[in-house]
């Protein structure tokens, strides 16, 4: 519901949103239900947090925040690149192991970053991106 939500809101006029939406809606319907839920942020970014001596004391934006799978907050940050990248990587997986995505969840989950965020990356490469995750 949402992602056909933001596809008519904010790209009624855009083919490549309104061909890729039927697929991946059905493509969501099929989705096994995440094994775990977590608070999840999926519009983070520096934007959305108080930094005293370079570093986070508060985080600020908290609207967008919902239970869901953790792999939205991943996506999100898959523009990371280089050290910070390296960074983040070493740090989640120190608690976590990075989950692995189906090309049916990267395809939901990117048109859903894509549409409800405006994703940097042309479609295409939002619903197939390999960043972090």
């Amino acid at each position: 519901e949402v992602i056909a939500y933001n596809a008519r809101r904010w790209f009624p006029g855009d083919a490549t949103v309104r061909d890729s939406l039927p697929s991946v809606l059905e493509r969501a319907r099929t989705l096994p239900a995440p094994a775990v839920f977590s608070l999840v942020m999926p519009d983070v970014g520096p934007g959305q947090c108080l930094y005293e001596g370079g570093r986070i004391v508060s985080v600020v934006d908290l609207e967008v925040c919902a239970l869901g799978p953790r792999e939205l907050d991943l996506l999100a940050l898959s523009s990371l690149t280089g050290d910070t990248r390296d960074a983040f990587v070493r740090a989640y997986t120190a608690l976590l192991p990075l989950p692995v995505l189906s090309d049916d969840a990267r395809a939901v989950y990117g048109l859903f970053h894509y549409v409800c965020f405006r994703f940097a990356l042309p479609l295409a490469d939002a619903m197939t991106w390999r960043g972090i995750i």
